[in-house]
């Protein structure tokens, strides 16, 4: 319906072009109405403009067919008969002429804009594909420069905040089963709570489903992948998008899970030491 009233306004606007053009055409002086164009013209590129290459062409057959009914007047002789057809044919050519000029115009700003867009969104790739190998970097630094675990996981989540995720929690799951919180960083002015906080419900069901099955759980707003060592879980590692319009793809998960084994062996050095 939203397509067929577009189809309706540019094509209305064409042929609304081409009777007002027509009028104010006819309203000029006799000896100037027969030969000026520049109203006609006016009135095509307008039709173009506006609704693209099909509209002009109409205004263009409309505004031919009005000035040859309505503003040629009889002829008398071949000469003027030749002299008109002339006229008209030039007028048609050339309307025709600005329909396609306007609407290859058009394209190329629609390509310019496409390739401004792809342009920018390849930079941000490239910008966020950086972001995490440095982050990468830091985490194999913090790894080989700490001795305490627990400060060490806390360390390689923050690398996380806020480039990657809103918000990031690490859960150890304890000999007796139980999980224990140790690290969680936030974003400044993260929400607080909504279904995408690591305190909900939802979440604490998707870690414990981590925790159980040893498998990376994705949603749009959240990646948990378990942290693994020596083919153990040891706890999970939860990234949470609580206030942000982008959503985790594949590429967001294979980041995280890179992310977490370093968070894996720091748990997992800390065992084989106590």
């Amino acid at each position: 319906m939203i397509i067929a009233r577009a189809l309706v306004l540019r094509y209305g606007v064409a042929v609304g072009c081409s009777v007002v053009a027509l009028i104010l055409t006819a309203a000029l002086p006799d000896r100037i109405e027969r030969e000026v164009s520049a109203i006609f013209f006016a009135g095509v590129m307008l039709s173009a403009w506006y609704g693209g290459l099909g509209p002009g062409l109409l205004a263009t057959t409309l505004s031919t067919l009005g000035r040859w009914y309505f503003l040629i007047p009889p002829v008398s002789s071949v000469d003027d008969t030749i002299n008109e057809s002339i006229r008209l044919t030039l007028f048609a050519v050339v309307a025709v002429g600005i329909s396609y000029l306007n609407e290859a115009r058009t394209r190329a700003e629609e390509r310019h804009v496409d390739l401004l867009i792809r342009e920018k969104v390849a930079r941000s790739k490239a910008e966020a594909t950086e972001g995490r190998y440095l982050a990468l970097l830091e985490a194999a630094r913090i790894l080989t420069s700490s001795r305490d675990p627990e400060k060490t996981v806390a360390s390689i989540a923050n690398l996380a905040v806020p480039r990657f995720a809103d918000s990031c929690v690490v859960d150890l799951l304890s000999h007796d089963g139980l999980r224990r919180r140790i690290a969680e960083v936030r974003r400044d002015g993260a929400q607080a709570e909504s279904t995408a906080d690591p305190r909900s419900a939802e979440a604490e069901e998707l870690a414990a489903k981590v925790l159980r099955v040893g498998r990376p759980e994705v949603t749009p707003v959240s990646v948990i992948v378990p942290l693994v060592a020596g083919g153990k879980t040891l706890g999970a590692m939860s990234f949470w998008l609580t206030g942000s319009d982008r959503q985790y793809g594949s590429e967001d998960t294979t980041f995280a899970q890179e992310l977490s084994r370093f968070a894996a062996l720091a748990l997992d050095r800390g065992r084989a030491m106590t």
